[in-house]
């Protein structure tokens, strides 16, 4: 299963780097923009990718779709535009020099599959006590600390769902 696979990277490497993927455009005054594709964010692990995609499905509340990649994959359909990514590591991360390792996952309504891990949120607690909350909203995936979390549950219409927590602290 998926999860034990992505349980196997986190275990084994340190959280080095947050990417967004989009594309770079240049505008009239010869500056160029980046717009990212919300809708996607990737992790990195020492050389191992885990993509963070927004899942949506008629009818139904958006989901994350968690799965382990070999390469961020650029699927720009315009014109006269270049495909890029940004690192966010430095907007996320408390301390960006520091090493981060994952010490508990916490999956909202996990669900398990062969080739991917949908849930509804994640929170991602590091052992320095930072925490990671994704949030697949509305105009692509949330991504910050506790308050996003605190927003995601004020939207929730029902109770906040069930929770699996993975525990990594007794792991190297």
């Amino acid at each position: 299963m998926m999860e034990s696979k992505i349980k196997e990277v986190i275990n084994q490497n340190t959280l080095d780097s947050i990417y967004l993927k989009g594309f770079i455009d240049t505008e009239d005054d010869g500056v160029a923009q980046f717009y990212p594709d919300l809708h996607y964010i990737y992790f990195e692990f020492d050389n191992h990718l885990i993509e963070f995609k927004k899942f949506e499905s008629y009818n139904k509340p958006s989901r994350l779709s968690i799965k382990i990649v070999d390469s961020i994959e650029y699927d720009i359909d315009l014109e006269d535009v270049m495909p890029g990514r940004s690192e966010i590591s430095e907007l996320i991360f408390k301390n960006p020099l520091e090493v981060n390792k994952v010490a508990k996952i916490y999956y909202f309504n996990l669900e398990e599959k062969k080739d991917v891990v949908l849930c509804d949120a994640l929170q991602i607690k590091l052992r320095n006590g930072q925490d990671i909350f994704l949030d697949p909203g509305f105009l692509g995936i949330n991504i910050g600390g506790l308050d996003v979390k605190q927003i995601w549950e004020d939207n929730l219409f029902d109770n906040v769902p069930e929770s699996v927590c993975i525990d990594y602290e007794i792991l190297i």
